[in-house]
């Protein structure tokens, strides 16, 4: 039986209500977007649902002020809810119109052929499928030709598959960790998203997702409360990005603001699906917000851009369950 909490992941494309409102489809689309990836799965967004339109706006009481000042993270989560919406509005034959503005995105909904019939295979399937899995990756490279086609002149995507580079990499992001954890503040923060296995709430980080078995998932949220685990973990972590991740993904920006925020988003998340359509998963590690980190990624990689998201790339030894979702009645409002 699944908890109520892990409900969400149980969408299915033939639940579509076909004979339904167009509030009623458009209430079933947003099913898709809420199962997209946020920071601490706190799922900081709220879609107001009027006529034919959607807007995306964040959701004050689940921001992160302290692991995310700038609200970096906040819009990059939107951009992963906005393109689950555009690829689900697809499938079911709507053309949209997105228009995205300082405090939240709108998007338009027109149906395009009410008798054409859904195709058998579509990004739409990997949603569900879709998980950040941050257990270690098979020692095989695998083929990232694919998301050289997903650079343009204002995003890059940078591959490093290069020990070397990827152990400078692993250095400086490994290093912004224990900084981070330094700071009671995020600690407190953090710890009110750990969950344990057995967690019936509907936000957060269960254990299992970190690989804990059942009583250290009860210990985190303590041992983050108290301690800087970041120096607890180091040797672990290092294995993990070092020898256990063999791709190192940076995207990049040209721009560095909340729409570009919201389009890094939509890109991570199509090239995590896409991910998982060939067999592989992803997992973020929070990029640096302190500008002597960041260069320091800037150099390794070469370029002048700003970076934005750092994920590992790979075959993932084993796949752990979904985290919980909100029920789709407390992210939706009606005007």
């Amino acid at each position: 039986m699944v908890k109520n909490n892990y409900a969400a992941w149980r969408v299915d494309v033939n639940m579509f209500p076909h004979n339904g409102t167009v509030r009623d489809q458009l209430s079933f689309l947003v099913r898709y977007a809420i199962l997209a990836p946020s920071s601490h799965n706190s799922q900081p967004w709220q879609f107001i649902i009027s006529q034919e339109t959607i807007r995306i706006q964040p959701q004050e009481k689940r921001m992160l002020p302290f692991c995310d000042p700038d609200k970096r993270l906040l819009f990059i989560a939107l951009g992963c809810a906005l393109e689950n919406l555009l690829i689900a509005a697809d499938y079911f034959g709507f053309q949209t119109h997105i228009v995205k503005a300082e405090d939240e995105i709108r998007v338009s909904f027109q149906k395009k052929d009410q008798t054409a019939v859904p195709p058998s295979v579509h990004r739409i399937f990997s949603i569900p499928k879709r998980r950040m899995n941050r257990n270690p990756y098979e020692d095989r490279m695998p083929d990232i030709e694919w998301m050289k086609a997903y650079g343009t002149a204002e995003m890059e995507v940078h591959t490093v598959t290069e020990q070397k580079k990827r152990n400078d990499i692993a250095d400086v992001m490994l290093a912004f960790k224990t900084y981070k954890f330094s700071d009671i503040h995020f600690r407190q923060e953090l710890a009110r998203y750990k969950r344990n296995n057995f967690t019936r709430l509907f936000t957060g980080i269960p254990g299992f997702t970190m690989g804990f078995p059942h009583v250290k998932s009860f210990l985190a949220p303590l041992a983050i409360r108290l301690l800087n685990v970041a120096k607890l973990t180091q040797k672990e972590d290092e294995e993990l990005l070092k020898r256990q991740t063999p791709v190192l993904v940076l995207l990049c920006t040209k721009e560095d603001n909340h729409k570009t925020w919201i389009e890094v988003g939509q890109l991570y998340e199509r090239l995590s699906l896409h991910a998982i359509e060939l067999g592989m998963q992803t997992a973020i590690n929070a990029i640096p917000d302190r500008l002597d980190f960041l260069s320091k990624l800037k150099g390794i990689v070469q370029t002048a851009y700003h970076p934005q998201i750092f994920f590992r790339l790979g075959f993932a030894l084993k796949t752990p369950e979904h985290s919980p979702r909100l029920p789709i009645e407390e992210v939706i409002t009606y005007v």
